[in-house]
């Protein structure tokens, strides 16, 4: 791992606020280590992703975070209260979804959240705040219905709904998209870039096309440490230099090839497809200067049908493979 992991942001305080802090957090399971020495902090007001494959320590990080589980060593602190010192304080300072919601589902909708707004021992007045939930998750007109006749889109909102109970400064989401169709995928979506406008939030996914929607920094773990944090576009930067093109052509003869080869700064020109009427070239390119112009005018030169050039854009699931690539012995 030497070299790999990133350097941890750990921002000033005085340019901005925290509000979730994780500091040398370990966590071993008899002889098992499954957590290395985590450390990040969480700018308010940020959508953060915490990505990695399943058994990477996502969910033992997570339940540490929401104090289900005590680290071996190290501390979490939330907008300045650590679980070391108010644990009742700690937890009031932050919403959690697991990934199965916590849902009575013989219970009708408005009196499940009645429940949990007693049981989280919450100031003020119970109906109005569970009016506020209901009316933000969008599920006041099926307050009166039992939890277990609604869809599971609807489940998902009703977790939201208990989740924000209290307005907690900080969201804890597991999995907040998983077993979802795509209709309702982009309903979450749509609705956890409404939630950060208020709220700093912290996502545990393996989907990295979902959270690279919402998220303004990812946080990758793997074997229980982190090995990049950054925003999205800084970790495809960072770690992918080259561009990649895709030629689509008819009959491409093995002069032009070798002449895409000469230009300054190609690395790599690989046939990836082919089937009777067309061929799939891939163009890597480690340059700085805009080459499609002279792809085109070396295909037109031999003469070869081009029925499509595009530029390939790396995403954040090539960094994550990359990352791991570079484990492997």
């Amino acid at each position: 791992m030497v070299g790999l992991r990133q350097t941890p942001r750990h921002f000033c305080l005085k340019e901005m606020q925290l509000l979730l802090k994780v500091s040398s957090v370990n966590k071993s399971y008899r002889e098992k280590q499954v957590l290395k020495n985590l450390d990040f902090t969480i700018e308010k007001g940020h959508a953060v992703g915490f990505v990695g494959p399943n058994g990477a320590g996502k969910s033992t990080t997570m339940n540490i975070i929401t104090g289900y589980l005590q680290p071996s060593c190290g501390a979490v602190e939330i907008d300045g209260i650590s679980q070391l010192t108010d644990m009742q304080a700690y937890k009031s300072k932050f919403g959690y979804l697991p990934e199965i919601p916590p849902l009575y589902v013989e219970m009708v909708v408005e009196d499940y959240l009645e429940f949990v707004f007693e049981a989280k021992k919450l100031k003020g007045s119970k109906s109005q705040e569970v009016l506020r939930v209901m009316d933000k998750l969008g599920i006041t007109h099926v307050r009166g219905r039992l939890i277990k006749h609604l869809s599971k889109g609807y489940k998902q909102r009703i977790g939201f709904a208990q989740a924000l109970l209290g307005n907690p400064p900080v969201l804890i989401l597991d999995e907040p998209t998983i077993g979802l169709d795509p209709g309702q995928i982009i309903q979450v979506r749509n609705l956890l870039l409404e939630l950060k406008k208020e709220h700093t939030i912290l996502i545990s996914s393996h989907i990295l096309s979902e959270i690279s929607e919402v998220c303004d920094e990812i946080i990758f773990i793997y074997e229980g440490e982190i090995m990049a944090f950054g925003k999205p576009e800084e970790l495809i930067k960072q770690f992918f230099h080259r561009k990649v093109f895709e030629i689509v052509t008819e009959n491409c003869k093995k002069s032009c090839i070798e002449e895409i080869r000469g230009i300054l700064g190609v690395t790599d020109v690989s046939l990836y497809g082919r089937d009777a009427e067309e061929e799939r070239y891939r163009v890597e390119y480690d340059g700085e200067q805009e080459i499609r112009n002279e792809l085109f005018r070396i295909l037109m030169r031999h003469g070869t049908k081009l029925y499509e050039l595009k530029e390939i854009k790396d995403s954040l699931e090539s960094v994550f493979l990359k990352l791991i690539q570079r484990q492997v012995p």
